[in-house]
């Protein structure tokens, strides 16, 4: 007989969140690498999304076994925020941290996180990142501090700054008090990458640790599989655009944001013809959505500017001519349907 492993009065130093749905080849490797963490005041929180597959019955089958992991079950959002502010609204340790359910960390990792944000009283650990295959083989990027500079300490604006072209990246130990009260916003499922740069807002001070999480990088990429989905990814920059504009961060990032929002909407108006019949209409319609909002006199001035904006996904230099790229912000949006973006982006 296997008897449960009982945790009976630790409170939790950390918690780490979970969001679940339809992961289980990746799930149990997930939950293997917390149990081994070599800190043990944790909780594991997991929050199955109505997972068609093994999912849930595995995430029972580890809570059976130890009373530090509880398993919740929730409807089916197509926003993972939703679920992941379900856990954090459940979560009573010190400090959050959100492990997606196929990635996975290193055994030190939670307790080189807790010893710095104790040490250093940063509202926000950064460890680093390794990004690995959907067969866990380890391929770019690694990113390690700022430039490999663990010993850094950044303000809040510094940190929005670097993580605007995600030099450093979004998967933090954060204060729990804090994301409790900010948590994530729930507008898409791009959402998450908004809502990092407004909890590192909200910090006073950002360090970095050792320990390494192990990111799994998707079939999901610029000129990868195109779903549905990934319509919703210009509006995340442009509501970084705006919230930036909104706390009086450079114009040059603004409106170096406001382009990238600009060409993505090209871009994905190029790919809408792999899309399905049937998601057509709603992906031109999250676009536009996005294309009305847009501030065209921002856009302008970050292509002929000589020195543009941090940007994750566009700069101004490529295959696209930067000022034939000008003359398209002048059209409407019927018209910019129209062009044949094949020549732009090919």
């Amino acid at each position: 007989m296997v008897y449960p492993i009982v945790h009976e009065h630790i409170i939790p130093k950390i918690s780490v969140v979970m969001a679940v749905y339809n992961k289980a080849p990746y799930l149990r490797q997930s939950i293997e690498s917390v149990l081994k963490q070599d800190m043990q005041a944790f909780e594991l929180i997991c929050v199955d999304a109505s997972s068609t597959d093994e999912s849930l019955s595995i995430l029972n089958e580890y809570s059976s076994k130890d009373s530090r992991i509880t398993v919740y079950s929730t409807t089916y959002s197509r926003i993972p925020a939703i679920t992941k502010n379900f856990g954090i609204d459940r979560t009573k340790g010190d400090y959050v941290f959100n492990l997606d359910a196929d990635d996975y960390l290193r055994p030190d990792t939670l307790s080189k996180m807790y010893i710095q944000a104790k040490t250093t009283g940063a509202d926000a650990v950064i460890p680093d990142l390794q990004t690995v295959s959907s067969s866990g083989q380890k391929i770019p990027p690694f990113i390690s501090g700022v430039k490999g500079n663990r010993k850094i300490l950044l303000t809040n604006r510094q940190a929005v700054i670097e993580s605007l072209d995600w030099a450093i990246h979004g998967f933090a130990l954060w204060k729990g008090h804090m994301i409790r009260k900010i948590r994530f916003e729930e507008f898409g499922v791009y959402s998450d990458e908004y809502s990092a740069r407004v909890l590192f807002f909200n910090c006073r001070k950002i360090c970095f640790s050792e320990g390494t999480y192990f990111h799994r990088f998707s079939n999901q990429s610029l000129t990868g599989r195109i779903s549905l989905q990934t319509y919703d990814r210009p509006e995340t920059t442009r509501r970084v655009a705006s919230f930036l504009d909104e706390h009086s961060f450079s114009q040059r990032n603004v409106n170096g944001l406001h382009f990238s929002a600009f060409k993505d909407c090209c871009f994905l108006l190029f790919l809408s013809k792999n899309l399905a019949a049937p998601n057509l209409a709603e992906a031109e319609k999250r676009i536009k959505r996005v294309y009305d909002r847009i501030d065209m006199h921002k856009v302008r001035k970050s292509v002929c500017t000589l020195t543009p904006g941090r940007s994750a996904l566009w700069s101004t230099e490529g295959k696209l001519k930067k000022y034939l790229f000008v003359l398209l912000t002048f059209l409407k949006w019927n018209s910019l349907k129209r062009i044949p973006m094949k020549y732009f982006f090919t």
